[in-house]
This record gives C-alpha cells, structure tokens and sequence, in this order.
C-alpha cells in the first residue's frame, strides 16, 4: 500500500513538472499519460487493500490528470507576438564599475518552487551562481553551512580547520537479500520502473541506496 502511495505522490509531481514545461509536446505528454493509465491499472489490481475513501480519492486524481494532459497536449506553443517581461534589470547603485543585475523577487520565489538555480539561470539569462545569490539576499534559501572553520589554538598558536561534515543524508545500511526484496516488490506493482524511478522510490521509503547496487540488483 505504502508503494503505491509513493508513486502516486510521485506521478503527481511528474504530471505538474510536464504541465509546466512540455506544453504542446505531444510525444513527451503521450510518456506521462501511459504513465498515469499505468497507475490507474495498478489502483485497480490492489483495491482490496487501498481503503476506499483513499482510493476514490486516487481515482479522481489520476481522472483529473487525464483531462489536464489531454488539454496540454493539443495546446499551442507558439511564441506570443509582444514582448515578454522582463525578470531582470539593471541597478546601478553608485559608483565605478558595471550596475548590478538585479532579479525579480516575484519571478524568483515562484520560479525556485519549480527548479533549481541551474534551470532558472537561462531564463533569468544569468549564471546559476548570481540565481543562488539572490535567493539569499531575498532570504528565499538558508545559507550552507561553511565548508570548513579557523579557530586559534592557543596552547600552540597554530590555527586548526574544521571541515563541516557532509549534509547529506547517510547511505542505508540495508542488506542486499532486503534490498532485492524491496525492489522486487517495487517492480511487481510497476514493472517499468527504471533505476531512476527505483532510486527514487527507494527514497521516499527513507532508503538512500546508491545508484551502484541497484545496477547490482540486475546483475545477481
């Protein structure tokens, strides 16, 4: 049960991102909509054990899905004749030297919620780098921890480094015999799940598993 809610969960997120992206784009739509009829099959296949309330709930989901990528599909995708807004300006802010590129608070904050710095920066027609600072100057992201800190050793008058420790989460200490026996069950509901989607999956159920064992999986 757990599994198909996690995929669920995640075709949502998946169906959104290509609203929002491949307007128009037929053949990529066309992935989503086998995708959603896929998990539509799956609901059916497990109902005995989805409560019902959750399952209607899953159904009109996944109906509402259909509709919105039918719609997508046959939209247009042609530029508009008048100039698009701007989501950058110059400021100059005084002084020597070239003004500074500010970008739209309102084009930001919204446009984070959908991708990375690295996806908005073409947009925006800057580098990722000038995208991550202006998320901290609006206080849109919390700064990272610094890479490494100086303190003084006053016994020895030395300065010491400490390197911060890695943020990200630890790899999962699972056994090959419970992985197998995840990902078995993973691709039983959905059996075309790449490794991608596996990993991902795998994720969410709080699983951090290298990209390497699951190559593994398809090779023992």
């Amino acid at each position: 049960l757990e599994t198909i809610r996690i995929a669920y969960l995640q075709l949502g997120d998946r169906v959104t991102a290509a609203l929002h992206t491949q307007i128009g784009d037929r053949l990529r739509l066309q992935e989503q909509h086998s995708g959603v009829l896929r998990m539509l099959d799956a609901i059916h296949q497990h109902s005995d054990v989805i409560p019902v309330p959750e399952r209607q709930i899953m159904e009109q989901g996944v109906d509402t899905m259909i509709q919105a990528l039918a719609t997508a599909t046959v939209q247009s995708v042609d530029l508009p004749s008048e100039a698009s807004i701007p989501v950058t300006y110059l400021q100059h802010v005084g002084g020597r030297g070239r003004p500074r590129i500010t970008i739209d608070y309102d084009f930001l904050s919204f446009g984070l919620e959908l991708r990375g710095p690295t996806g908005l920066a073409p947009v925006a027609g800057v580098s990722s780098r000038t995208v991550r600072r202006h998320a901290l100057d609006y206080d849109l992201v919390q700064p990272a921890a610094p890479v490494y800190t100086e303190e003084l050793d006053e016994t020895s008058g030395n300065v010491i480094c400490t390197y911060t420790a890695s943020t990200s989460a630890p790899v999962s200490d699972i056994t090959d015999g419970e992985l197998d026996e995840l990902v078995h069950h993973i691709l039983e509901i959905f059996p075309t799940f790449g490794r991608r989607m596996i990993t991902g999956h795998l994720r969410q159920l709080c699983h951090h598993v290298p990209t390497l064992r699951i190559r593994e999986f398809y090779e023992r």
